[in-house]
C-alpha cells in the first residue's frame, strides 16, 4: 500500500454502478491519508434504499496504474468485472459480477483540465456503458444481472468540489453524464463543468474547454450550454443516503446520493431534439458543502 500514496492530504476513489430493471447498487472503493499520512481504506456500497460502509487495513489494498483494478481485502474491482466476499462489520456482501463491451470515452473526460495545477478534484471516466451478468448477495437481498447496464468513474486529488451537482443515467443504448462545480485555482474560483451525452455508439462531449457553460443551476435542476447544444437536467424525485465524502484527505464531510431516482432530461443540438425522457433509474447528488 506504502506505494500507493506519495503525498499528504490525498485521495482516490471509484464508483461502480450497476443496474438491471428497477434494482441498482454502486460500490465506491476508496483510499485516503491525511496530513499525517494515515493511511485508510473502504468500501462504500449503496442500493436504492440504503448505504452501508466497511473499512480495510491499508496493507490489503492494492491498485494497478496501468489498467483500472483495485484489490481491496478479500475484493477486486475491475474493468473486467468484479469479486466480492465481506463478513464483517455488520455487512454481508458476497457474488461475482462480469463486464464485457466496456464503452470507453473517446478522451480522457478532464481534457486540458488535467495539467491544470492546483484543482482540489480530477475526475476519469472508465466505462460510460457495459454489459453486467452475474449475482450478488446482499445480507439476503439478491441482486441478480443478467444483461444489465454498467458505468464506472472515479476520482482523486484533496476534497471534493465544495459546490457541485453530479448525475448519470444508463441504458443499453444511451449515457449521460454530467457535473459542474466551484473550481479553486489559485486565489480564483470559477464554474466549471464536464459531460458527456452517449446515443446509439455515438460520443457527444460537454464541457467549459469547449466552451460550455452553465446558464442556469440549483439543487434540483441546471442548464448546460455548449454552441449550439443545450443539456437540461431536472430531478424530478429523489432518495438521498448519505456517503462519505474526502476534506483534505480525511472523510470528514457527509453526502447525499439518490442511487435510483427519476431525473428528466432534454439534449438538443441547433433546435433539434435529439434526447428527451424521463428516466426512472438515474443518479443524483447536488450538495453544498459548509466548513
Amino acid at each position: 500500500m506504502n506505494h500507493i500514496i506519495k503525498k499528504r492530504s490525498y485521495f482516490e476513489g471509484w464508483y461502480l454502478k450497476q443496474q438491471t430493471g428497477h434494482k441498482s447498487i454502486a460500490l465506491i472503493p476508496s483510499f485516503h491519508t491525511d496530513d499525517d499520512r494515515q493511511i485508510s481504506a473502504r468500501l462504500q456500497i449503496i442500493t436504492e434504499d440504503r448505504s452501508l460502509v466497511v473499512t480495510f487495513p491499508s496493507i490489503t489494498m492494492d491498485v494497478k496504474r496501468n489498467h483500472f483494478y483495485v484489490r481491496m481485502g478479500n475484493c477486486i474491482f475491475s474493468d473486467k468485472g468484479c469479486r466480492l466476499s465481506i463478513r464483517e462489520q455488520g455487512v454481508n456482501l458476497t457474488g461475482k459480477l462480469r463486464y464485457d463491451s466496456v464503452v470507453k470515452p473517446a478522451y480522457n473526460i478532464m481534457g486540458p483540465f488535467c495539467l491544470l495545477p492546483g484543482m482540489q478534484c480530477r475526475h476519469s471516466i472508465f466505462s460510460l456503458n457495459h454489459r453486467v451478468d452475474g449475482k450478488l448477495i446482499l445480507d439476503e437481498e439478491d441482486f441478480l444481472f443478467q444483461n444489465g447496464t454498467g458505468y464506472i468513474e472515479g476520482d482523486r486529488g484533496q476534497s471534493f468540489p465544495d459546490n457541485y451537482l453530479w448525475t448519470q443515467y444508463n441504458d443499453d443504448k444511451t449515457c449521460i453524464m454530467l457535473a459542474a462545480a466551484s473550481i479553486p485555482v489559485l486565489k480564483l474560483s470559477f464554474c466549471g463543468c464536464i459531460g458527456i451525452v452517449w446515443l446509439n455508439g455515438r460520443e457527444y462531449r460537454i464541457a467549459t474547454y469547449l466552451g460550455a457553460r452553465v446558464i442556469y443551476a440549483d439543487k434540483k435542476k441546471i442548464v448546460v450550454k455548449q454552441k449550439d447544444s443545450v443539456l437540461s437536467v431536472q430531478l424530478i424525485k429523489g432518495t438521498p443516503h448519505s456517503l462519505q465524502a474526502p476534506v483534505q484527505g480525511k472523510m470528514d464531510r457527509t453526502i447525499h446520493e439518490s442511487l435510483a431516482c427519476t431525473v428528466k432530461y432534454r439534449f438538443t443540438r441547433c433546435g433539434k431534439v435529439m434526447y428527451e425522457a424521463i428516466c426512472p433509474n438515474a443518479s443524483f447528488e447536488a450538495d453544498i458543502y459548509h466548513a
